[in-house]
C-alpha cells in the first residue's frame, strides 16, 4: 500500500517495520536538541531523509519522511500552525508564495507545509520572506505527455490550467475552513525534470519529478504503483499531495524583551 514512506522507497508494511526504522534513525542519525525534545535526522542518502522525534523524557514520539530536492520557492511565512492531535515536535508554516519577493504576497497563493525540524528555528519574526525547499508526496498522481492530452482528460466544463494550485488543506469540500489548516494541496505543473530513483538502503524504486507551478518549483515524489500515465520531461503532472518543506538559509529571529534578555530566556 502506498504511503508517504513508500514515496521515497521505504515500503513500511507493519508497526514492527516502522519501529525498526525508528531504531535505525536513532542509531545512525544526527541528534538535534531543542526545547521540546530532540530531533534525529538520518540522511539515508543525499536526498532521502527520516526525522525521528524524542520527547524530553527521551521517549520516541514520531518519525517523519522528507525529500531534500533541488526545487526552490520564495514565500512569505506569516504564522506557525500547530495541530493538537500531532506530536509536540510536529508543526507547520502558513505562507503565501512570493515569486517576485513581494512583502505582502499579493501575487501569490496560500499554502501550509509541514516542517520536520520546525522547533530548530526558535522564536522567529513573523511575517518574513524566506526561501524554502518544498516536497510534495503524492497521494494521487497522473502524467500527461502534452497539453492536449491534459485538457482532453478533464471532463468538466471548467478546466484547470496547466499550472494551477489549490491549497486543499485549508478548507473542507463544503467550503468551511479547516481548523487547524493541513499541509495538503491539489496542483498541476510542467515537468522540468524527472527520474526513476532507487533508495540505496532498501533497493526499492520511487519516482521523482521537479515541476514548475506559476513561477514556483516543487519536488514531487511518488510510489510507482500509484502513477497513472507517464511522467516525462516537458510533460505535465497533476494530483493530490502532502507537503513537507524546509527553510533554506537563516530566518530572522524575534527580538527579545529587556526582561527576557535579563533572565536569559
Amino acid at each position: 500500500m502506498a504511503s508517504h514512506f513508500s514515496s521515497i522507497g521505504i515500503p513500511l508494511k507493519s508497526q514492527e517495520e516502522f519501529q525498526a526504522y525508528f531504531e535505525k534513525t536513532f542509531n545512525k542519525g544526527e541528534h538535534i536538541k531543542v526545547s521540546k525534545g530532540t530531533y534525529i535526522k538520518w540522511s539515508m542518502d543525499s536526498k532521502v531523509e527520516l526525522w525521528g522525534q524524542l520527547n524530553n523524557k527521551n521517549e520516541a514520539i514520531g518519525l517523519n519522511p522528507h525529500f531534500s530536492g533541488t526545487a526552490r520557492m520564495r514565500v512569505r511565512i506569516s504564522e506557525k500552525v500547530k495541530n493538537p492531535d500531532n506530536t509536540d515536535l510536529d508543526g507547520a508554516f502558513y505562507a503565501m508564495t512570493s515569486p517576485n519577493g513581494e512583502e505582502d504576497g499579493a501575487n501569490g497563493y496560500p499554502l501550509v507545509f509541514d516542517v520536520p525540524d520546525i522547533y530548530t528555528y526558535g522564536s522567529i519574526k513573523l511575517p518574513q520572506i524566506a526561501n524554502i525547499q518544498l516536497s510534495a508526496f503524492a497521494h494521487e498522481i497522473k502524467g500527461f505527455e502534452s497539453e492536449e492530452e491534459y485538457f482532453n482528460a478533464q471532463d468538466s466544463e471548467i478546466k484547470f490550467a496547466v499550472e494551477s494550485f489549490i491549497p486543499s488543506g485549508l478548507f473542507h469540500p463544503d467550503g468551511e475552513s479547516t481548523v487547524p489548516p493541513e499541509a495538503r494541496a491539489i496542483f498541476s505543473g510542467r515537468i522540468i525534470d524527472t527520474e526513476k530513483c532507487i533508495n540505496r538502503h532498501t533497493n526499492e524504486e520511487y519516482i521523482w519529478a521537479k515541476v514548475t507551478v506559476m513561477g514556483d518549483e516543487i519536488d514531487v515524489v511518488a510510489d510507482p504503483e500509484i502513477i497513472e500515465g507517464k511522467l516525462i520531461k516537458g510533460g505535465i503532472l497533476s494530483g493530490s499531495f502532502w507537503l513537507s518543506g524546509r527553510v533554506i538559509g537563516d530566518l530572522v529571529k524575534e527580538k527579545k524583551s529587556f526582561w527576557e534578555r535579563l533572565l536569559h530566556k
